[in-house]
C-alpha cells in the first residue's frame, strides 16, 4: 500500500508539471488549454492530428513502452518547431521541465504570421539602397560596404558629367569658331575638311 502510494505521488510529481506544460502548448497551438492538461488524452489527442499510426494509442497507458510513442509526439511536435533532436529527446524523458519551456517559449499561429510578414517586409525594404536620383540594388552590386558602394556611384556619376561636359565644350567650340569656305562663302564646323556645299577643301 505504501509503495503503491509512493508511485502515485511519484507519478503527479511529474505528470503535474507535464500536463501543465502541454496545456500551453495546446493553447498556443489552438487546441485548448483544457484539452491539453488532461493526462494520456492530450498525447492521443497529438496522436491523431500528426497521423501516427493507431497501435500508439495503447502504447501510452504502458508505462516503459510509453515512452515510444512520447518520442514519435515530440519528434512531430519538435519539427514543426524546428527543435534539434537533443531538444526532443529533452522533450520526450523529461518533458515535466520541458514541456514547460517550450509552450512558454512557442508562439501562436497570428504571431508566427506577423513575424513572418516583418521579415518579409524588411528583406522588401534593405534590397535597394537609395542615391541621389540613381538606384542601385545591395545583393547585385560588388557586395560591399554601403560606403565603397556610395563612391562606385559617385565615381560613374562623375564619369557620366565629364562626358556630358566634354560633349558641351566641343559644341561650344564648333559654334565659337566655325570655318569659311574661300570659295562659296558658306559657313562649316571648325573641324570640317572640305565644303559641304562646293566640295572645296578647307
Amino acid at each position: 500500500m505504501e509503495t503503491l502510494l509512493a508511485l502515485t505521488v511519484i507519478f503527479l510529481l511529474f505528470e503535474i508539471p507535464a500536463c501543465i506544460g502541454m496545456g500551453l502548448i495546446f493553447k498556443k497551438m489552438k487546441l485548448g488549454f483544457k484539452k491539453g492538461i488532461i493526462p494520456f488524452y492530450n498525447k492521443i489527442v497529438l496522436i491523431n492530428k500528426y497521423k501516427l499510426k493507431q497501435y500508439n494509442i495503447i502504447l501510452v497507458f504502458i508505462p516503459i513502452l510509453g515512452f515510444i510513442t512520447n518520442y514519435q509526439i515530440y519528434k512531430c511536435l519538435g519539427k514543426e518547431y524546428n527543435k534539434d533532436m537533443i531538444y526532443i529527446l529533452e522533450l520526450t524523458f523529461l518533458s515535466f521541465i520541458f514541456n514547460i519551456f517550450l509552450g512558454l517559449e512557442i508562439k501562436e499561429p497570428e504571431e508566427q504570421k506577423q513575424e513572418k510578414e516583418q521579415k518579409e517586409t524588411k528583406v522588401v525594404t534593405d534590397d535597394f539602397m537609395w542615391y541621389p536620383k540613381q538606384k542601385v540594388k545591395s545583393d547585385t552590386i560588388y557586395k560591399a560596404s554601403r560606403n565603397k558602394m556610395s563612391a562606385k556611384v559617385d565615381l560613374k556619376v562623375n564619369k557620366n558629367n565629364e562626358i556630358i561636359n566634354n560633349k558641351k565644350q566641343t559644341k561650344t567650340r564648333e559654334i565659337e569658331n566655325p570655318k569659311i569656305c574661300p570659295n562659296c562663302g558658306t559657313k562649316q564646323s571648325s573641324n570640317a575638311e572640305a565644303c559641304y556645299i562646293c566640295g572645296t577643301k578647307l
